[in-house]
């Protein structure tokens, strides 16, 4: 695992959620974010978690219990996924850096494994929908790459797409990995699904093939 860092991106507003930030929100007994850390803490080195300023003090609470860290205030408010990147990749001293949305609690960490290996002569790792879609928030980065990329964007008001296009990324079908590492939590009938999705892992906790 020697160089390999995680990233949790957490600063969203849940607007589609209701008024619980979501993050907190639980699955099996345990908030998303919590799960999230520590999926993605079995295939790295060390994990931080980016969000707002106003999450720091309940993020640093439910975070005391899982493998994180520490917690990275985003720097420009309401930026996006962009504004967490740009903080987390500041933070972390690895050279490759997986990066997770907290909302997708069943990230699978043998599909940010697999990242890993093909981001080595790349600068990027990223799945990719049958549509052309990029998923660029559970996807492995160039650290150092991906940090000098968005500093050329001299903001965070672009898109993690756009960041992308300056790079040289390997894409990967998302239909080479199991369908649940890639769901996603945005409203509260989504939590449920993966409540759903989440009956289907074996006692081990791994997901396994649809």
């Amino acid at each position: 695992m020697t160089g390999r860092a995680g990233l949790v991106l957490a600063g969203g507003r849940s607007r589609r959620f209701g008024q619980k930030d979501k993050a907190l929100a639980t699955l099996d007994g345990d908030p998303l974010l919590g799960r999230v850390v520590d999926r993605v803490s079995t295939v790295v080195d060390e994990v931080v978690v980016s969000c707002r300023p106003a999450q720091v003090d309940p993020f640093t609470d439910v975070l005391s219990s899982t493998a994180a860290d520490g917690v990275v205030e985003d720097r420009i408010a309401d930026g996006g996924p962009l504004a967490g990147l740009e903080a987390g990749l500041d933070s972390v001293s690895e050279p490759y850096t997986a990066v997770v949305a907290c909302d997708m609690p069943l990230v699978e960490p043998a599909v940010l494994a697999d990242l890993f290996e093909r981001a080595v002569d790349a600068d990027a790792a990223v799945p990719k929908h049958a549509n052309g879609q990029l998923q660029p928030v559970q996807a492995v980065y160039r650290t150092r790459a991906m940090r000098a990329a968005i500093g050329r964007m001299g903001s965070c008001d672009g898109s993690v797409h756009g960041v992308l296009e300056s790079l040289s990324v390997v894409t990967v079908p998302v239909e080479s990995f199991p369908k649940r590492s890639f769901h996603n939590v945005n409203t509260r009938r989504d939590l449920v699904a993966a409540e759903h999705r989440f009956d289907g892992e074996n006692s081990d906790g791994e997901i396994r093939l649809e």
